[in-house]
């Protein structure tokens, strides 16, 4: 469950207060499109908007919302208990990224848990061991192939898990420092960091404020660390394999069809509704099936006068 309504908001130009209606229904077209991803109908939504202007920010942001509930590869207490002594492990330790070898059983106050040797880590940890117990295995992290962040990223991200926590029901804080992209931005990316740059987040009640582009784990480079929003430019983007896709503006529009799974988000505004823009839709429409369409409510509220949007849904090929 998403709480939106807990999220504020502050820019330049405003101070701290809620969030826009369609700022709010960006995020939950967002959340609605990523939850959706992956299934027999693979989904198209058009807008047509007065403007665009930080729309993609914020469908990106319910995108990423909705990943933070997913079932991170992380090693559950049953899988630990039957790894054979000695299997390596990677593991984070108070946003300290960890590596060592699972060894013997042991038992406080009755409760069985299982030590750990510590063999990469912080120097005050080399060479001793810590134990883990069933109540506490989540904290750790404990995964067979390495993290994708670097410590410095791990601390900056458990900032931002205090936002997540307070914004989603059901928060895995082990998916944040998975380096899965869950959203691919096509923009042009300079007027995207421009807009978006000075947009800062936080939750109902704290006045602790967090850039958007934070929040969002923004990228350009898919390896330069956890990066779940990926933005490419429209003149060099590349073919990948993401649950969704925002293409925002006509440039971005031509792209298309280089992402045959995902599901896509197209945002245009009114002026850039061309002819390239109707032929798309208008394909769109004729292959479109009702029957499939996996949730007949879809967040279609708050939207400005003037915005308009449509949904097509297709057999995933």
């Amino acid at each position: 469950m998403l709480k939106v309504d807990r999220i504020q908001v502050q820019t330049e130009e405003l101070g701290l207060q809620r969030l826009p209606g369609w700022a709010k229904s960006m995020i939950l077209i967002g959340w609605w499109m990523r939850k959706h991803s992956g299934g027999s109908a693979r989904l198209f939504m058009p807008f047509l908007l007065p403007a665009r202007y930080c729309c993609s920010a914020f469908c990106g942001l319910g995108s990423l919302l909705n990943s933070l509930t997913k079932d991170a590869e992380t090693v559950t207490w049953n899988e630990f208990e039957s790894l054979e002594n000695n299997t390596r492990i990677y593991f984070v330790h108070y946003g300290d990224l960890m590596e060592g070898t699972v060894g013997a059983f042991t038992e406080v106050n009755r409760e069985r848990g299982r030590q750990v040797y510590v063999e990469k880590g912080p120097k005050k940890y080399q060479d001793s061991s810590l134990s883990i117990f069933p109540d506490y295995i989540q904290k750790y992290h404990v995964s067979l192939t390495p993290h994708a962040a670097t410590k410095r990223q791990t601390k900056k991200l458990s900032k931002a898990a205090f936002f997540y926590k307070e914004t989603v029901e059901g928060f895995n804080e082990a998916c944040i420092d998975k380096g899965d992209v869950e959203t691919l931005i096509v923009s042009n990316k300079a007027a995207w960091d421009r807009q978006n740059e000075n947009i800062s987040l936080t939750y109902k009640g704290k006045t602790h404020l967090q850039k958007i582009t934070q929040l969002l784990m923004k990228s350009d480079n898919v390896d330069s660390g956890p990066s779940k929003t990926l933005l490419q430019s429209p003149k060099t983007a590349q073919s990948m394999e993401v649950p969704l896709v925002i293409l925002d503006g006509p440039d971005a529009l031509q792209n298309w069809q280089l992402f045959t799974h995902a599901n896509i988000i197209i945002l245009l505004s009114h002026t850039e509704y061309d002819q390239e823009a109707m032929d798309l839709i208008s394909m769109l429409a004729s292959c479109r099936d009702e029957s499939i369409i996996p949730d007949k409510h879809t967040p279609n509220s708050g939207f400005p006068p003037g915005c308009e949007s449509m949904l097509f849904a297709v057999q995933q090929t």
